[in-house]
């Protein structure tokens, strides 16, 4: 699940872990239960075909699920990239002043 851990002001590393590894379980919950309701409509369709007529915007909404998983990585990798971009910036005005003082 896409949450914004920071907005949450999260500090405790251990009640993060917690936070993370409940959406995760959150997640597989209903993604189990989007495929079951699936699995259930499907038997009940006359044939694939009507299956697929009726339900076929479920069954994207169910194939999109692991692409805004990994958007959910990609945003925590560009707020590191960006913290590391900002100690970068911070340690080279470090290196300039204590070139500066000497």
């Amino acid at each position: 699940m896409l949450i914004d851990y920071e907005f949450l002001k999260i500090v405790d590393p251990f009640q993060l872990v917690n936070i993370k590894k409940a959406t995760e379980i959150i997640l597989w919950i209903l993604v189990s239960s989007f495929i079951l309701d699936l699995y259930l409509k499907y038997r009940k369709a006359e044939n694939w075909k009507v299956f697929l007529k009726k339900n076929w915007f479920d069954i994207v909404a169910l194939a999109l699920i692991p692409i805004f998983s990994t958007m959910k990585v990609l945003k925590i990798m560009v707020q590191l990239v960006k913290k590391l971009k900002i100690l970068k910036m911070f340690t080279k005005i470090i290196h300039k002043s204590k070139k500066l003082s000497k």
